[in-house]
Parts: structure tokens; C-alpha cells; sequence
């Protein structure tokens, strides 16, 4: 199920997800435990944390991207940590210059 499929399904129940501290709750009907929602929740429910927390100034710089910021980061771990795998423009110029 994708994260679309979990929202359309939640439409559809007129059930909820909502943050209750650092854990993401479901208010809707019973949910049978091989029912597809159940499943697509827990399959998205990084995602769904991280859409659901209110961090105004919080979020990835990086256009496109909803995560939350590293600490003390401009971007989300993912992309901090693809910054640091690769190597700035200068670096790469100088790497360049020095190949014979």
C-alpha cells in the first residue's frame, strides 16, 4: 500500500492519524489485524511521524524533501549524510586538475 492508499483509505473509514507525543495514533473503526490500512501504517509510519510533527523552520532545505532537519543540520540525515559522500564543486576541480 502506498502512502496515497494509506490517506485514501483513512478518507474513506473517516478515521484519523494524529501524533500523541513521539507516537503516531489511529481514531477510526476497528481495524482487523490482516486489514491492508493496518499494514500500510506500519509500513509508512516513519513517514507519517515525520509528516505529522508540527517543526515550523524544521524541515529539509532541500526542495522537495517534507523530513525533518539533522540536529544542528540544515537538511535531513539523508541528505546530510549524501552531502558528506560527496565532494564539493572545488574539491572535484582540484581532483580533476591533478589526473594526468
Amino acid at each position: 500500500m502506498t502512502i496515497e492508499e494509506v490517506f485514501d483509505a483513512l478518507r474513506r473509514t473517516d478515521a484519523v492519524l494524529y501524533v500523541e507525543g513521539a507516537r503516531l495514533k489511529y481514531a477510526g473503526p476497528r481495524l482487523t489485524p490482516d486489514d491492508p490500512l493496518r499494514a500500510g501504517i506500519a509500513e509508512h509510519r516513519a513517514v507519517l511521524l515525520e509528516l505529522f510533527t508540527y517543526a515550523p523552520g524544521g524541515r529539509c532545505v532541500v526542495d522537495g524533501c517534507y523530513r525533518l532537519r539533522a540536529p544542528n543540520e540544515a537538511t535531513c540525515p539523508d541528505h546530510h549524510r549524501e552531502s558528506d559522500a560527496t565532494p564539493d564543486a572545488c574539491e572535484q576541480s582540484e581532483t580533476l586538475k591533478a589526473t594526468p
